[in-house]
């Protein structure tokens, strides 16, 4: 039972434990949005944060997300957020759904209120925001 155990030398390094690739900044993968998706916005007000409430038509689809928010239907917006209960999954969709709203503006040619510009511009920035609504170059 006298059994010889190598160690490493110095000259075999384990591969790092580091991602090569930031996981965050990776592309979602194509079936990134599912037909199982929900979109849960919430808005903020002085007295605390809320959902406001809204069909599960409009729940499930993400393009009346955006629009509900480019037509103003929702206001103040502070999160979005989409989970899939059947996968268990969810996730911050804020960024995402803020490009869609002014991509919207963009292509319907319409100017964004100054409550949605603030908006856009607090989750974007202001230079992308503005690239976005075409009015910066």
């Amino acid at each position: 039972m006298n059994e010889h155990i190598s160690l490493p030398t110095a000259d075999a390094r384990p591969a790092p434990l580091v991602p090569s690739q930031d996981p965050l900044s990776a592309p979602l993968p194509a079936s990134a949005h599912c037909a199982c998706d929900h979109y849960l916005v919430i808005a903020a007000h002085r007295s605390g944060n809320y959902a406001p409430e809204r069909d599960e038509a409009d729940l499930v689809s993400r393009d009346k997300t955006v629009r509900d928010i480019y037509e103003g239907q929702i206001a103040d917006v502070a999160k979005v957020f989409v989970f899939n209960p059947a996968c268990g999954t969810s996730r911050d969709v804020t960024v995402e759904i803020a490009r869609d709203v002014a991509g919207l503006h963009f292509t319907e040619q319409t100017e964004p209120s100054w409550e949605r510009r603030d908006w856009l511009h607090g989750v974007l920035g202001c230079r992308q925001a503005d690239l976005i609504l075409g009015l910066a170059r």
